[in-house]
């Protein structure tokens, strides 16, 4: 969705309803270059602050391997309180079975990143499935100590009648 009609939405809930916290579950709500989402929050700041929408918190899903630095800042300095961070794997040979170019470090420095700035972070692994083959699934296992402050839901991946795995 278009920034604007984002922003036009949380306005009408703003000054209609008087909303002050928002929650959005679309983990491909930010663009996934960390450059292309700081324009997109600036953006979505400028809209928000035309609408003269003030303070808020929120709540959102967002893929680990976006969180720079500066990304981190300006979703805290927006009112990001809460995120889901979408890690998937923790190894390596794990994310590149999953198709993610993310480096193996990205899921903790975007949980170290995102709490430095007070965000309470919540994460997910996905430990075993179908295609994983054992080695991984000890290297994953192994990996989640490095998960310090952060809950994490370990999700299984299933294979599903109709898929290619069935």
């Amino acid at each position: 969705r278009p920034v604007e009609a984002i922003a036009g939405e949380m306005a009408m809930f703003w000054h209609e309803r008087r909303a002050r916290v928002f929650n959005f579950m679309d983990d491909n709500l930010l663009p996934v270059e960390a450059a292309e989402a700081l324009r997109w929050l600036a953006e979505l700041r400028l809209a928000l602050d035309r609408l003269r929408v003030g303070r808020l918190a929120f709540s959102m899903q967002i893929r680990a391997d976006v969180v720079s630095s500066e990304v981190a800042e300006d979703l805290a300095d927006l009112g990001l309180v809460r995120a889901y961070v979408g890690i998937d794997a923790f190894s390596g040979g794990q994310l590149r079975t999953l198709g993610r170019a993310a480096p193996a470090d990205a899921g903790p420095a975007a949980l170290d990143r995102l709490g430095a700035r007070g965000v309470f972070c919540v994460c997910n692994a996905l430990v075993v499935g179908p295609t994983f083959r054992f080695e991984s699934v000890r290297a994953e296992i192994e990996s989640l100590e490095r998960i310090v402050g952060a809950p994490m839901h370990l999700l299984p991946i299933d294979a599903r009648a109709g898929t290619t795995y069935t």
